[in-house]
């Protein structure tokens, strides 16, 4: 649960969170992204993350990684949607192809200026 660690001040930190369920239902529904279904609507009422991100992989790279996945249109299609979305959302979108190291420091860097941030204002 995110709500109660968010309550007692504390930052938490999540893989595949709004974007990840709205990507997932849209696919599974085939809804085009300008569509909003009843249920998806209803994430307005989660927490919304101060900072989110995107690590953008070719779809045939990600296919490689996640072979229990039916086929590689699979991907191609939630690709897209990923990509819509992020922008409509505003989420940080970083390149995948980047090394683990060189990800997880701007990830760092971005959630660092962020915080220190709240800590000035």
């Amino acid at each position: 649960m995110v709500m109660i660690p968010l309550m007692l001040g504390h930052t938490v930190i999540c893989d595949r969170y709004v974007l990840d369920l709205m990507v997932e239902g849209m696919a599974d529904l085939k809804d085009l992204p300008g569509r909003t279904r009843f249920g998806f609507k209803l994430l307005r009422f989660l927490p919304r993350p101060q900072q989110a991100f995107l690590v953008r992989v070719d779809p045939s790279v990600a296919f490689e990684r996640k072979p229990d996945m039916p086929t590689l249109s699979h991907f191609r299609a939630r690709a897209e949607l990923y990509n819509e979305l992020a922008d409509s959302m505003g989420v940080t979108v970083l390149d995948g192809s980047m090394s683990p190291e060189s990800i997880h420091d701007e990830i760092w860097r971005r959630i660092s200026k962020d915080r220190m941030a709240g800590v000035a204002g």
